[in-house]
């Protein structure tokens, strides 16, 4: 699957999911690079969709930052990163390798 995951200019605190697929990916997992977030925010963050509803997140042993994405084929999903406390974390399976993509759960992606 095409799906690309990108993180715009620490002002802007914006993480970007695109889907250049012509499918629709639902009840998948994105991921990110916990760095490229360090680089935006220190310490405790939330992720907040368009509409202001925070989003659970989880980061792994391997610094992955995963968060559940459902996103139509050749659309955008646009999230903002804060300062602060989350009020919700993502439970996953410890055993989930995502960077296994065809589990069909996970998707594998690229920051731009």
């Amino acid at each position: 699957m095409a799906l690309v995951i990108s993180i715009c200019t620490p002002r802007d605190n914006e993480i970007i999911v695109v889907n250049k697929s012509d499918h629709n990916i639902s009840s998948c997992y994105a991921s990110i690079a916990e760095e490229y977030i360090r680089d935006v925010i220190s310490g405790d963050f939330t992720i907040t969709d368009i509409d202001g509803q925070e989003i659970p997140y989880t980061i792994t042993d391997t610094k992955l930052v995963i968060f559940p994405v459902t996103i139509e084929a050749g659309s955008k999903l646009y999230y903002t990163l804060r300062q602060g406390v989350p009020t919700v974390m993502l439970k996953i399976d410890k055993d989930i390798d995502f960077a296994d993509t065809e589990m069909g759960s996970s998707i594998a992606v690229a920051v731009i």
